[in-house]
């Protein structure tokens, strides 16, 4: 019984884990989605520098969130990271 709840808690940290992670990653790449749709397919010249540079850079920010994200929801890893 012990070891069931054990692997079922597991199992919810890191179903947890992932949907925190695929929704942040859907957050971030939208918008850069959006314009580069608009970009290729609608009119380019609504978009000026600051619309299409701020969503590239908040796209490509989630690169140095993922690492935040699993050391926030990961305990070994957070403790490990304290001891350090």
């Amino acid at each position: 019984m012990q070891g069931q709840s054990a692997a079922h808690k597991a199992q919810m940290i890191i179903l947890k884990m992932s949907v925190v992670m695929v929704v942040g990653y859907l957050l971030v790449w939208t918008p850069y989605a959006i314009v580069a749709f608009i970009g290729a397919f609608g009119s380019a010249e609504i978009l000026n520098p600051t619309a299409t540079v701020l969503p590239a850079l908040l796209a490509k920010s989630f690169t140095c969130l993922n690492p935040i994200i699993y050391m926030a929801l990961n305990k070994q890893v957070s403790k490990n990271i304290l001891i350090f």
